[in-house]
């Protein structure tokens, strides 16, 4: 198991080959960085004291070269080494993670997810630093030690003496600094774990932070915790200061020493100048080995108590086997008994006790009960989620304990009451179960991965289609979107001027060339259209050469920066003596975050000939405001009639101009602008824009606006469903619905799923595991979150599909779904009080008669 494993079978068993190619090349580095010390020597006793300036300028030449080669090869070997540290730490990350995913769902119970994400992040990183040089900087450092003290002994055996003397005492102190130092870190780790836990914790409850406005409680909390680590810290710093105080006390001391003997003996002239510059040179260089010996003793303790704390949070066998040796994976029809089966937490806390219970292949089983009775301990337990110590759960003769995760998964679909949504979109989500099937069988028997018509029937099947087909008409058409739309949309759009003309006029504002867009930017009226260059993007346009002279030929690009400029200063005027919060912003064509430059400007600018004057980069951005400026909703300042005209005629020339087209192909037939069909297509996915024409599609636009052909009014949520709800029903009677629904797969859910609501969690989890057509389908109220009418479509799908062919089991909390049931079970205690068919049980007026009755 990857936590038994010391520190060490990591280094000494993966990447040999890098390892000993590292350990040749700092050994060469060695014997390049002792010949300068020799240079040094022979130019003083050689070429200086004999005058010979070629001799002189040979070995300095010499001298620089080898410096030179021995820090190239420092340089790649301190690259390599850092290298091979992340390697082995990222081998021994996804190893750890791995071994996590599969540890007892028990163990999460008392393991807050910050310990885990400090552990795999954090803590493993700081042992990355170790891991590349933990043979490499050992070697090297002792041999480099023991070459320069070889060096000194060769010049003065006497002073080399007297400079080992210094060393015994560094090797008696530090270890016992570093012993407590090594106290100090087993404190901060897990000082630091809990200060993880509690802002993981912070974040998840914020909602609970508000409700109660416990805002001082937590950050007391927190504070009390940081100090501790400060504490701590602070501690530590104490010491390795103190440490590194007597490594230079000791430096020192070597060349006092020197100094003194040597000389002493120079000027007795029994050791030369040359000589003793050298000596010089190599004790200041032996003790560079000798401190990344130290540092190689302190880095490999810190690293091993981190590794070991690391390993110890995880060490825990899984509860069951992963993966059988044999693919593909056991298929079971779904007939599950089970014997006696008891479940405890602990000593104390007893959840099931004696519980039997047979069910056929093809039954639907209902489990109730009084909160606490453990009817979802029983359905997880049967999804092999828990490990049980007594009784026994069989499905097809086969002991559930005794089968592997991949049966497991391959036959058992489970479905709980919160269902995670994992990071992606609905395509991804809906996928899932399936690519894990595939990922863990890799032979010819694997599932494939479902289809788009796959994916399409089971979302109807759970009623998940009208909340996809939203996300899909609110989704942007990409350039290179390949599902064939243009005719779909823009008969559509015929059809939605046909059918449905007065329902949307107080809706949406009709795309129209000749009149000005209201609901508009200003930017949007003059291109008549949509950027698809990022150079021509609204936030960077004012900067783009051909834009800026295309406004200075059209009269419009002063007019525009006053404009900028009217914006800016009725903002700050409006805003003056108050402080600015981000939902003023939501009407304005400024961002919260933009205001305090706005204000510089406004307040700081130079007039001249009566009018003012900006810095370039100013006038760009006072440009900026005015071209996002939308009429219709910014309402601190009024659009001027004539500069209204003068837009529109610059709307013509762009087009003609810059979109190389004739603005009468943009012309639609009628005041709501029926599809002109005499005009030709002209929007491509490589041009710089996609034009509002009514033979094309706007690309980089919702799909919505792509077929009502204009843009929506208000922002208001009841208005939008209104307009939703129109395109729907003309969208059902078109085969288009299956595209757009298509598209409506590829939304992104959000982080745990939070851009969907609960309901639709929920049917996305069904879906997902309805997906892997498994035998055994288990419900932990899988359906709390659901309207009346969607759960009723829920409980269709499992009476008329389901039946005969798949065993479900549900945890049910609504009652008067129960007849629907081949068999209830009820549970009171953790035991099962009655079972049967649901008329059976009434009539014998039992325990699910009184459960019924208080309801």
């Amino acid at each position: 198991m990857v936590t038994e494993k010391p520190l060490f079978s990591w280094i000494l068993k993966r990447y040999r080959a890098a390892q000993v190619a590292l350990l040749i090349l700092m050994l060469a580095s060695i014997v390049l960085r002792i010949l300068p010390l020799e240079f040094q020597k022979r130019i003083v006793n050689t070429a200086i004291a004999d005058g010979n300036t070629p001799l002189l300028i040979r070995y300095c030449i010499l001298f620089l070269l080898a410096l030179i080669i021995a820090g190239g090869l420092k340089y790649v070997g301190n690259v390599a080494e850092k290298w091979i540290g992340l390697k082995l730490t990222e081998e021994i990350r996804n190893r750890l993670f791995t071994h996590v995913l599969t540890l007892p769902m028990g163990y999460f119970r008392h393991t807050a997810p910050g310990t885990v994400i400090t552990a795999l992040t954090a803590e493993l990183s700081a042992v990355s630093f170790f891991l590349g040089g933990a043979l490499v900087v050992p070697i090297t450092s002792l041999l480099t030690f023991l070459l320069f003290l070889a060096y000194m002994v060769y010049l003065e055996p006497y002073l080399a003496l007297i400079t080992l003397i210094i060393y015994p005492f560094e090797v008696a102190i530090v270890p016992q600094l570093q012993k407590r130092m090594n106290q100090l870190n087993v404190r901060r780790i897990h000082v630091v774990r809990q200060m993880s836990n509690q802002i993981g914790e912070s974040v998840a409850g914020i909602h609970e932070i508000h409700g109660n406005a416990s805002f001082r409680l937590e950050a007391n909390r927190f504070a009390a915790e940081s100090a501790g680590l400060t504490e701590i810290v602070k501690r530590t710093f104490v010491l390795k200061y103190g440490v590194k105080f007597l490594n230079n006390i000791f430096q020192h001391l070597g060349p006092f020493f020197l100094f003194l003997v040597g000389g002493y003996l120079a000027i007795e002239g029994r050791f030369s100048l040359g000589a003793l510059v050298a000596f010089l040179s190599a004790h200041e260089k032996l003790y560079d080995p000798w401190k990344e010996i130290l540092e190689y003793y302190q880095n490999y303790q810190d690293a091993n108590v981190r590794y070991r704390r690391v390993m110890a949070q995880f060490d825990r066998q899984p509860d069951f086997v992963l993966n059988g040796a044999s693919p593909p994976a056991q298929q079971f029809a779904g007939n599950i008994r089970v014997q006696g089966l008891s479940y405890s937490i602990g000593s104390h806390v007893h959840l099931l006790s004696d519980v039997n219970m047979n069910v056929r292949h093809g039954e639907l089983v209902a489990l109730v009960g009084p909160s606490g009775s453990g009817k979802s301990t029983l359905a997880m337990l049967i999804g092999q989620q828990y490990r049980y110590r007594r009784g026994s759960i069989r499905i097809d003769h086969q002991e559930l304990s005794d089968l592997n995760k991949r049966d497991i998964s391959s036959n058992i679909g489970f479905v709980a009451q919160h269902p995670f949504i994992f990071s992606g979109t609905i395509r991804d989500n809906l996928c899932y179960s399936r690519r894990a099937l595939r990922e863990a069988d890799a032979s010819a028997h694997a599932q494939e991965l479902p289809t788009t018509s796959e994916l399409l029937d089971v979302v109807r099947q759970v009623g998940l289609t009208d909340d996809i087909l939203r996300f899909g008409l609110h989704a942007k058409l990409a350039p290179d979107d390949e599902n064939n739309l243009a005719a779909p949309i823009v008969e559509l759009r015929r059809l939605l001027r046909r059918e449905a003309d007065a329902s949307i006029q107080g809706l949406i504002e009709s795309y129209d060339v000749h009149r000005y867009l209201a609901y508009g930017s200003i930017y949007e009226n003059i291109v008549f259209g949509r950027p698809l260059d990022p150079a021509y993007g609204i936030d960077t346009v004012a900067g783009h050469p051909v834009f800026v002279d295309f406004l200075y030929a059209q009269g419009i690009y002063t007019q525009l920066v006053d404009l900028g400029f009217q914006i800016a200063r009725a903002t700050v005027q409006l805003l003056e003596g108050v402080q600015p919060e981000a939902l003023f912003f939501t009407s304005n064509p400024m961002s919260l975050n933009e205001f305090d430059r706005y204000r510089d400007i406004v307040g700081h600018h130079n007039v001249q000939r009566g009018r003012p004057v900006w810095q370039e980069e100013d006038e760009k951005a006072l440009l900026t405001l005015a071209l996002r400026f939308v009429p219709g909703r910014h309402k601190m300042i009024a659009l001027p009639a004539q500069l209204k005209r003068l837009l529109l005629a610059a709307r013509n020339a762009f087009l003609a101009q810059i979109g190389n087209i004739d603005p009468s192909v943009c012309e639609s037939d009628g005041a709501m602008g029926t599809v002109n069909h005499a005009a030709a297509s002209i929007n491509r996915p490589s041009a710089p824009f996609a034009f509002y024409c009514p033979n094309d599609l706007i690309y980089t636009a919702p799909i919505i606006e792509n077929i009502v052909f204009g843009k929506a009014i208000s922002d208001d949520p009841a208005e939008r469903a209104e307009l939703d709800g129109i395109v729907f029903k003309l969208l059902r009677t078109q085969k288009v619905t299956e595209s757009i629904v298509a598209m409506g797969l590829g939304f992104d859910v959000g982080s745990k799923g939070d851009r969907l609501s609960g309901g639709q969690r929920q049917k996305l989890a069904l879906a997902r595991a309805l997906l892997k057509y498994p035998s055994v389908l288990i419900l932990d109220e899988a359906t709390a979150s659901l309207d009346n009418m969607s759960q009723a479509q829920i409980q269709r799908l499992l009476e008329t599909q389901m039946r005969s062919k798949t065993t479900v089991i549900a945890v049910i909390h609504r009652l008067d779904l129960l007849p629907g049931y081949d068999q209830v079970v009820v549970l009171e205690g953790g035991r099962i009080t009655e079972s049967g068919t649901y008329d059976e049980l009434i009539h014998r007026k039992g325990a699910l008669y009184d459960l019924i009755q208080s309801h």
